[in-house]
């Protein structure tokens, strides 16, 4: 009985070494990308995460291949690792410790009664656009109603050279929280620009309107 449970036993060791231990070749971490999989199309990099990159500095030779032997399968040139995920280095606060400069105030005073309809109003995703008239591109969305840019400082939109930067922009804001680089309340609409309105910024309006299936009589006050 004792010699069928060694034998049970040994065969169990056998097969875990084989499945989880032993390795034919070599083999990268599971965590590091190597570029030829990239190229090929059986791996892509999230474009919401942070990559470090690197350049092959060993190689699998140990003796080089004589007379035309066989040589050895080289380690790939390039590789890529995921940035390990941080927590973000936060301030505590409680609301006796907000102040008038954290935020950029109206010049225009509305009742009460106003302000109870903007608050009920959608907010979309932000999404991209080109404003060829600023020579450039930006990550957009209704707040409340309104259009909005995306910022880093709180007053000035985050202009891009090209749409992708802008897209990229957007995607990491809308996985949030959004990256501390980013101040999300940007400058802002105070009006609904009318269908007539032929300006760059009044199409980027209508398309991110159209695009959440809104209408204007649905973001009207």
């Amino acid at each position: 009985m004792k010699t069928k449970q060694l034998i049970i036993y040994a065969l169990l060791a056998y097969f875990f070494y084989k499945i989880f231990i032993s390795k034919e070749g070599f083999a990268l971490s599971t965590v590091i990308i190597p570029l030829a999989d990239l190229q090929s199309g059986k791996v892509t990099l999230d474009p919401t995460k942070q990559y470090y990159r690197g350049i092959r500095n060993t190689s699998s030779t140990i003796t080089p291949q004589i007379n035309g032997g066989k040589g050895c399968t080289e380690y790939p040139d390039v590789v890529f690792k995921p940035v390990p995920a941080t927590d973000a280095v936060c301030r505590t606060w409680s609301y006796p410790d907000l102040q008038d400069n954290m935020y950029n105030f109206d010049t225009t005073a509305y009742p009460g009664s106003y302000h109870q309809k903007i608050i009920g109003l959608p907010t979309t995703g932000w999404v991209a656009n080109t404003i060829p008239s600023a020579g450039g591109s930006v990550a957009q969305r209704l707040f409340q109603g309104r259009m909005q840019c995306l910022t880093t400082d709180g007053t000035n939109c985050l202009w891009r050279p090209t749409l992708s930067q802008a897209q990229n922009d957007a995607i990491l804001a809308n996985t949030g929280p959004a990256p501390g680089t980013f101040v999300i309340g940007g400058p802002q609409w105070t009006t609904i620009p009318a269908d007539s309105d032929t300006s760059d910024n009044a199409k980027a309006f209508r398309a991110i309107r159209d695009n959440a299936s809104l209408t204007n009589t649905q973001l009207s006050i």
